[in-house]
């Protein structure tokens, strides 16, 4: 039923997944099963290892593995398996002694007010949601084995062990063949489609993480989970027991009463949505016990039940709330208000019935085990961990580490109570039943000092942390350290894992979701203090326990995280606002390796600020001393901060939101997401919230000790994210690329912020003056065309004008109307003036409002000049953006947006100078392919345009610009992964011809053709593709089973290693050139980077000397095939450097 795919048929020890019933053989289709054929509680590693028919259903008589028979003793509740399964009836009755045991001691545990707990889980239900919460961006190994299902089904068991701690609990599996169901109806589960092959490859793996858990599992062949956890349910009701059912699937929903709960997973951060008798009728209008009747007449689309054609479930529910049951409904047909209604339910009474009977769990098996067999055991760690360790899921490692302290003295604790109701010691070793050969459960470990702390994962858990322990990260650098992990994307394309943790950091996790740095009266907090002397000039002395915000307590928190910040230090900025360079530095947070912190007020309204003199007199040194590595989640951040202090930040060593990106680019780089994904904790925010219909306040309107909690725990945050990140970036190979590329590159950016370029705003104010003449030019013009007023914002009534009153062709629909994009109006600018009239009033609208009238109001008037924000780990591919302003995407195709260009002036007695790289991409690619043509045509300094036209049209005399202008597409649309349609469609040729200009091209750039198929071939095998200085970009799509996800993934692996090469040659040649500018005078320095092009500033005397500098330094940062050729120019504004 409702547990998700058809039921696992496992082959030679290997899990394998039976299709739908329609789909199987005929030999299968010819055999129909027993509907109760003998019953077993399976070994996890072992289960369905014996010979079976087409069906799955074991053969008795065929010889067991040696493994299995070795490995089968007898279960607790005396249900042996040797040879031939014991025939199920032996389970049946009430007589049987475990039975009567259970009964006897819940009822003494329900008169002493300790009602036991059961909770049964649908394994393939938790399977398939954790497959699909990932598949986006699937879990995968290095090697691009899928980890998702077997990471979200560990933490989600453990998740419900600890936040549910049940007494008992148990893992149900759809069992072997085909079930009672298909007997009575062959079609049942027919339209459900087979399990995708990256879960089934999951499906071994996670029933030796069940076993790791001491998770005990039921498979009976021939039913199905739901029957399996309806027969649980129900005994455990009987004797007294509350029960909950872990699962999604609505049909269980009829077995909710008031003993018996359905518990919905939910996703990370989420709460589980539980249903009792309230919430099943506030859901369904009815009660749990008429689920089953409403969903017979409804059907199930999902298991293929048929129910009464035509009827939903509004209809449904009304008539089963009305008459009360399918039967009633039936005896009284005639009282149906509807005829037509009426006339359907008598038609289709039969399949009703047959519905009904489909979709209504059994609660009569005869399991193979008892209630008592399945206690709750201890998390074998160790065994944990080598899974996890085998599947590169360190975060799950880190969770078993922890579970190592933790969860032992859960587990003690939880067997001491079972031992108490039981009374004998010798049951409390049982508490770790084997069925059919499971291994014992290691003994756990002995329990802490400290009582505090229970298993826990995703981002709960968590014991004390010593105040001593060691720190939770050392002085080792971005590529030092040594772990592995899967993240969502495959070696067949996803990034191995990047929310995951060493489990060295487990003591400071532990202290981190505790975020107890808010002291109580009479402590001295969690973070000790060493009673400190406060520093001179800072405060006076003072008590411990006392408000954060208090000077005395800040300056005792500052000396003490001086003290220990000899092996790094870790800054979080608190700006009020996002920009770092003009928003108000509300103060500073700092924290010492270990976890102590401290944080300093500096512009607070309310409460004690620290004085800055005192700041720099304090911090300076130690900021400055360039053997300190200092760590941020935002270097350059931090680095404006400071730099408002006037203090200097030398020994910059981790950035976390750039590791974070140079291992996966696509993820949330944020600190919070980091702390969540990465750690499994939630920070607290520091901006307070915000009233309902106001607006949020100031964080300085806030006295410091408010605010002083949350900073601290931020900061404090940084130190275990670092080793965490280190060990990815390590893993991912990418320690080169950071330490030399993107970690030099952060104080490039913050030089350019903070210096950013001259705007003569008259220049723009007259261009703005003079587009508003023409856009009301425009204006008029299109709406003599319409022959009316006519509002030029409003798509509605554009497209009414367009395709109604002149009668254009309309095109694509949209749920508002027919559209009128770009696209449509360019097809249509042929046929008519107005169509090309609205294109150029929307183009120059645009250019007005984003450009014309934003860049004059973002001009710095203290300087008079507009500042960018560069963000480093913005693309994928490596480019980078800019922000308010964006200056990346002035336009240059038209006059009017090349003419921008001549607002941007050089300083007085100054230039400006350009360089810009020739053709770098294609120059790339040349060198990736080895093209003899193309590197023939590079090396002899060709228009390569030019070149390739002569080459495929075969041109030998003079060549038309119209020629060499469908050559400059194909050369660039190769990169991007063009095919022939979006050709077609950008030369405005027929598809044929463009398939012909494709297949000629490849054949005179044969080398080009044989490095794309190459290169996605290696990403398929690889899940990644790389640039040349080792950047790696992670394609999941390219094993999607979707068409056109798959082809996005290809052209991006064709793209990424072309485009993100030139991208990170553009960022070395800016380390290089601002490294080189040291040797001039400070007004020597860069200013912009647009794409390919660099912009600087220097003296006019210096011009010549700063131009050479600058192509050496760019055409000399990498040595390829062909040689890499930089444009260099100069003029008082940025227009007239090209």
């Amino acid at each position: 039923m409702g547990g998700g795919g058809a039921p696992p048929v496992r082959r030679g020890g290997l899990a394998r997944h039976a299709a739908p019933h329609r789909h199987l053989r005929g030999a299968a289709r010819a055999r129909r099963p027993q509907p109760f054929a003998p019953a077993r509680a399976l070994p996890h590693a072992a289960r369905g290892r014996g010979a079976r028919d087409p069906r799955g259903v074991p053969d008795a008589r065929a010889p067991q593995p040696r493994a299995w028979r070795a490995a089968r003793p007898q279960p607790a509740s005396g249900a042996a398996v040797r040879g031939r399964p014991r025939a199920a009836r032996a389970w049946r009755g009430a007589r049987r002694p475990g039975r009567q045991q259970a009964a006897r001691r819940a009822a003494e545990a329900v008169a002493a007010g300790a009602v036991p707990r059961l909770i049964v889980l649908d394994a393939l239900g938790l399977a398939y949601r954790a497959h699909y919460a990932f598949i986006r961006r699937p879990l995968v190994t290095a090697a691009g084995e899928p980890t998702s299902a077997i990471f979200g089904f560990a933490n989600m068991a453990l998740r419900i062990r600890r936040e549910e701690r049940p007494d008992r609990w148990a893992l149900a599996w759809d069992g072997p063949g085909l079930t009672f169901r298909h007997e009575r109806f062959p079609d049942y589960k027919a339209t459900r489609k087979p399990m995708p092959d990256e879960l089934l490859a999951q499906i071994p793996v996670i029933e030796e993480v069940a076993q790791a858990l001491g998770l005990p599992v039921i498979e009976i062949p021939g039913c199905e989970a739901d029957d399996v956890m309806a027969t649980l349910a129900v005994q455990g009701a009987r004797a007294g027991w509350d029960v909950t059912l872990v699962t999604s699937d609505k049909d269980l929903l009829q077995l909710v009463n008031d003993r018996v709960t359905v518990l919905a997973p939910a996703g990370r951060g989420e709460e589980h949505v539980r249903m009792d008798r309230a919430a099943v009728h506030a859901r369904w209008g009815v009660a749990p016990e008429q689920i089953g009747d409403v969903l017979a007449l409804m059907g199930d689309a999902s298991d293929n039940v048929p129910g009464v054609k035509g009827v939903g479930e509004k209809t449904a529910v009304e008539l089963i709330s009305t008459f009360g049951s399918l039967d009633a409904l039936y005896e009284r047909l005639a009282e149906v208000p509807r005829p037509a209604l009426r006339e359907k339910l008598a038609a289709h009474r039969a399949m009703a019935y047959l519905s009904r009977e489909l979709v209504t769990v059994r609660t009569d098996l005869a399991l193979p085990v008892g209630l008592e067999d399945l206690r709750v055991a201890p998390v074998r760690r160790d065994d944990l961990v080598a899974l996890a360790r085998r599947w590169q899921l360190q975060r799950l490692e880190r969770i078993a580490h922890e579970l190592g302290v933790d969860e032992a003295e859960a587990g003690s604790r939880v067997h001491a109570r079972s031992a108490e109701r039981r009374g004998t010691a010798a049951e409390t070793q049982a508490a770790g039943v084997r069925l059919a050969g499971a291994p014992a459960p290691r003994p756990p470990a002995a329990p802490p000092a400290s009582d505090e702390g229970e298993a826990g994962g995703g981002a709960g858990g968590g014991g004390r942390a010593g105040r001593d322990a060691p720190p939770a990260t050392g002085p080792a650098r971005a590529h030092g350290p040594e772990a592995a992990e899967a993240r969502p994307v495959s070696d067949a394309g996803a990034a191995p894992a990047g929310d995951v943790a060493p489990a060295s950091v487990a003591p400071a996790v532990r202290a981190l979701r505790r975020a107890a740095f808010a002291p109580r009266p009479g402590e001295q907090g969690t973070l000790d203090l060493f009673g400190a002397r406060p520093p001179e000039g800072l405060a006076g002395g003072g008590e411990a326990g006392e408000d954060l915000g208090a000077p005395e307590v800040i300056a005792r928190r500052l000396h003490a995280v001086r003290a220990r910040s000899v092996h790094g230090l870790a800054l979080l900025p608190v700006f009020d606002g996002h920009d770092p360079r003009t928003s108000t530095l509300a103060g500073l947070a700092l924290a010492a390796l270990d976890g102590t912190a401290c944080y300093l007020p500096l512009d607070h309204v309310a409460g004690a600020n620290v004085s800055r003199d005192a700041v720099r007199a304090w911090l300076g040194p130690a900021m400055a001393d360039a053997a300190t590595p200092k760590l941020a989640h935002d270097l350059k951040a931090a680095l404006h901060a400071l730099a408002r202090l006037d203090v200097p930040l030398e020994g910059l060593d981790l950035d976390l939101h750039l590791a974070s990106f140079v291992c996966d680019p696509e993820r949330d780089h944020g600190l919070d997401a980091l702390a969540r994904d990465v750690l499994g904790v939630a920070l607290p925010p520091v901006e307070p919230p915000a009233g309902r219909g106001r607006p949020r306040p100031a964080i300085t309107s806030r006295p410091p000790g408010e605010i002083a909690p949350a900073a601290m725990a931020r900061a404090a945050a940084i130190p275990p994210l670092a080793e965490a990140l280190r060990a990815q970036v390590e893993a991912r190979e990418q320690g080169r690329l950071y330490a030399t590329l993107e970690l030099p590159l952060v104080p490039v950016l913050w030089a350019m912020e903070r210096a950013g370029v001259r705007l003569d705003a008259a220049v723009l104010e007259g261009m703005a003056a003079r587009a508003a003449e023409d856009l009301a030019r425009l204006e008029g013009e299109l709406q003599a065309l319409a022959g009316g007023p006519l509002n030029l914002h409003s798509g509605a009534q554009l497209a009414r004008v367009m395709f109604e009153t002149l009668g254009l062709k309309a095109g694509r629909r949209t749920k508002t109307g027919f559209s009128t994009d770009q696209a449509t109006l360019e097809a249509l600018a042929a046929q008519h003036p107005f169509p090309r009239l609205l294109l150029e009033w929307r183009a120059l609208a645009k250019l007005k409002s984003t450009y014309l009238d934003a860049l004059p109001a973002a001009r710095d008037p203290a300087d008079g000049r507009v500042h960018t924000t560069f963000e480093q780990a913005g693309a994928a591919t490596g480019r980078l953006s800019s922000s308010a302003p964006n200056l990346q995407n002035i336009p240059m195709r038209t006059p009017q947006g090349r003419a921008i260009r001549r607002a941007f002036v050089a300083p007085e007695g100054g230039v400006l100078v350009g360089a810009d790289y020739s053709q770098i991409e294609l120059r790339v690619m040349a060198h990736l392919s080895g093209d003899a043509a193309l590197i023939e045509a590079f090396a002899a300094g060709e228009d390569v345009h030019a070149s390739t036209a002569r080459r495929v049209f075969g041109v030998t005399g003079a060549l038309d610009p119209a020629l060499r202008a469908r050559a400059k597409i194909v050369n660039f649309g190769v990169m991007y992964g063009m095919g022939a349609r979006s050709l077609s469609a950008q030369m405005g040729i027929p598809l044929e011809e463009a398939q012909d200009f494709i297949a000629h091209y490849f054949r005179v750039y044969a080398g080009v053709r044989e490095f794309l198929d190459r290169t996605v071939a290696e990403a398929r095998r690889r899940g990644y593709v790389e640039t040349l200085l080792g950047r790696r970009r992670w394609l999941p799509g390219l094993a999607a089973t979707h068409g056109g996800e798959r082809a996005l993934a290809e052209r991006a692996a064709i793209n990424t290693p072309i485009q993100g090469s030139a991208a990170d040659l553009v960022r070395l040649a800016m380390v290089r050139v601002h490294r080189a500018l040291k040797a001039f005078p400070p007004s020597a320095r860069l200013l912009l980077q647009v794409h390919d092009e660099l912009l600087l500033e220097c003296a006019a005397n210096d011009a010549d000397a700063v131009s050479a500098v600058v192509r050496a330094e760019m055409e000399g940062c990498l040595a390829l095939r062909v040689p890499l050729v930089v444009t260099v120019g100069r003029g008082p504004t940025w227009f007239d450097v090209h």
